[in-house]
């Protein structure tokens, strides 16, 4: 995708959620076992929307929220924040990126070339 790309698709190395071990990817048969939009479309995507929260995984990507997070969205990537931050995210109305910055929760999650994306 060339270097001007690359930064919306992928961290840098070291910056990666899955790096930090707060991150997992979810893919399945329905997707071709391929973490790439079409698995948003599956039923296990929406089971995931629907029933991650209840064991403290948030989408860290969501769709229409590129701007905020300087990443595409990314329907298979959750981030594990635990249950009680899960619901204090949903109570705030803030985006993922800007609730863990006000909860001081560092790096910057979502910058480009911070610790998000496929890295």
């Amino acid at each position: 995708y060339g270097d001007e790309n690359a930064g919306g698709l992928s961290a840098l190395p070291g910056h990666s959620q899955h790096q930090l071990g707060t991150a997992v990817d979810f893919t399945n048969a329905e997707a071709n076992y391929a973490v790439w939009q079409g698995f948003g479309r599956t039923a296990a995507s929406r089971w995931l929307e629907r029933n991650a929260p209840r064991y403290g995984f948030v989408m860290a990507y969501p769709m229409g929220e590129q701007e905020e997070t300087g990443y595409a969205w990314e329907p298979w990537h959750y981030r594990y924040i635990g249950e009680p931050a899960v619901r204090q995210l949903q109570r705030s109305g803030l985006g993922l990126q800007e609730f863990l910055v006000r909860e001081g929760v560092l790096p910057r999650c979502g910058e480009r070339g911070g610790s998000g994306g496929n890295g």
